[in-house]
């Protein structure tokens, strides 16, 4: 495979199907025994690129790098984004596939790194709607109702503070009214 760093950066040159398949095995391979820095910088990259590599043929492979990254992932990560993101475009593909369990894992870890540092949190009321979507498709009720009103507190909480002055109000209360419906699912 070549040094050590060329291994891991993301090809230029389309892949054939079994090139794709040895390079994330490859990757997997090679993941755990990077240095947690390491680690830190290529895990949002990775995890958009399994989002591509799950449109291929290459699912197996990818689906296994995705849990050697997610197993890796810390919330002290100091995440600029792209891992919460990486992780919640996966959880989507999850979603779309009507496998809600895997989904909502992924989901949760995005949360997670998300709100760990109270960075962040203002945007997590969507993803908090999406995860108590999530658990009511899977039957989880109060996991879901958990969810919605976590995801009202933060809007609420978001639309209190001004911050934007008015320039994000009604995307909030967009996503308050959706999440006042679907808690009005559940009484």
């Amino acid at each position: 495979m070549g040094d050590l760093k060329r291994s891991y950066e993301v090809p230029f040159a389309p892949l054939s199907s079994s090139q794709t398949k040895t390079y994330l095995n490859d990757l997997s391979d090679i993941f755990p025994k990077l240095r947690e820095m390491d680690q830190r910088d290529l895990a949002g990259d990775i995890l958009y690129m399994i989002i591509l590599a799950k449109q291929t043929d290459a699912k197996i492979p990818a689906n296994r790098l995705l849990w050697v990254v997610v197993n890796k992932v810390k919330p002290a990560w100091m995440d600029n984004g792209s891992i919460s993101g990486g992780l919640s475009g996966n959880a989507s593909y999850y979603f779309q596939k009507n496998d809600f369990a895997t989904g909502a894992k992924l989901y949760e870890k995005a949360i997670e790194i998300r709100e760990f540092d109270g960075a962040g949190q203002e945007y997590t009321g969507e993803m908090h709607m999406i995860l108590g979507d999530a658990y009511f498709s899977l039957g989880r009720k109060s996991d879901a109702k958990r969810e919605f009103e976590t995801a009202l507190k933060i809007e609420n909480s978001f639309l209190a503070s001004g911050l934007f002055d008015g320039l994000g109000d009604e995307g909030s209360k967009l996503t308050q009214s959706r999440i006042l419906e679907r808690l009005k699912k559940l009484e």
